[in-house]
């Protein structure tokens, strides 16, 4: 039998934070996974968007379904719309994967991931609470109140933990994947995944009472 998923992704960052939503399939309204696997170029953005199908297509016969992910900010992107190069993709991918290979742009940045109004954010950030981050990024010009989230997410993100003294690292990311809520995220890529991700590995329907 075929392990589940291979996850070709951009860099580190976005690893520890799909590692971290996939141990809540709850959360996630999925069934828990087996045999999930996470290969990286090492070339980032643009190369995984030109070769990640390739690194994909090695694992064909191991496992059910494909997918990549990269963020949409990178130099010499071919197009600023993440449709367009999640459909690019997808085609490279359609060859080895079908329907089983799908693509996920992150616009602009994975740091736009971390923002939402739940109160887990502030404090895994080292911060007491959203009202006095938000405030706090306001002053410094990152955050208009009447926006939800930053104008620059990972600036934001960054100015927020140098403010703290947390060190910037990808477990970051997990840590907020596996605490804060995530039916709060309305970002359309995290949306995306979601979606992806229900369609695959649905949960178990409840067997009805005798």
């Amino acid at each position: 039998m075929k392990d589940d998923l291979v996850v070709v992704v951009a860099d580190g960052g976005i690893e520890q934070a799909i590692r971290g939503m996939l141990a809540r399939p709850q959360a996630l309204r999925i069934r828990p996974l087996n045999g999930v696997v996470f290969p990286n170029l090492k070339e980032l953005d643009a190369g995984t968007y030109t070769r990640g199908h390739e690194l994909a297509a090695l694992y064909k016969d191991t496992h059910q379904h494909a997918l990549i992910v990269f963020d949409l900010d990178w130099e010499g992107r071919p197009s600023s719309n993440p449709s367009k190069l999640e459909d690019a993709v997808e085609k490279s991918l359609a060859a080895e994967w079908g329907p089983r290979g799908r693509c996920v742009v992150i616009d602009p940045e994975l740091e736009v991931w971390v923002w939402s109004d739940s109160p887990h954010v502030a404090m895994s950030l080292g911060w007491d609470g959203m009202p006095e981050l938000k405030q706090w990024l306001g002053s410094k010009g990152l955050w208009n109140a009447a926006d939800p989230k930053p104008a620059d997410p990972k600036e934001a993100y960054l100015a927020a933990i140098k403010a703290k003294r947390v060190q910037k690292s990808n477990a970051n990311f997990r840590a907020l994947a596996e605490t804060v809520s995530l039916h709060r995220c309305k970002d359309r890529s995290f949306q995306r995944l979601g979606d992806i991700l229900r369609g695959w590995f649905p949960q178990a329907q409840a067997s009805p009472a005798p």
